[in-house]
């Protein structure tokens, strides 16, 4: 029988909240928690989860400290779809950091 005998360590996990009343060309508050463990930076996405890898938005780089950010939601998107939005590692996008729960964009 093999067992863990090594301490546990921090992982980074950013939390991200899903945006309210979220429309279509509007402007949305995007908030999280930090943690010691997350990085200094970190990618922050729009995704559309009714479709396999469907990005929507790239909105850049972020500054966690501010634990808020605000972004303007693009005026192509679907409304009533079901969105997500993901934290990424600055060097590899594939590195998901975090995410928000399930939201609705409207008209």
């Amino acid at each position: 029988m093999l067992t863990l005998a090594s301490p546990l360590t921090l992982a980074s996990a950013v939390t991200l909240h899903p945006p309210f009343n979220t429309h279509v060309g509007g402007a949305a508050d995007v908030t999280w928690v930090n943690s010691p463990a997350d990085p200094p930076s970190w990618n922050l996405f729009l995704m559309n989860i009714s479709t396999s890898f469907d990005l929507k938005a790239n909105f850049g780089v972020i500054d966690p400290r501010a634990q808020t950010v605000k972004v303007t939601i693009p005026s192509y998107l679907r409304p009533s779809d079901d969105y997500v939005l993901y934290a990424t590692n600055v060097s590899n996008w594939d590195q998901v950091l975090g995410s928000s729960g399930r939201f609705t964009i409207l008209p």
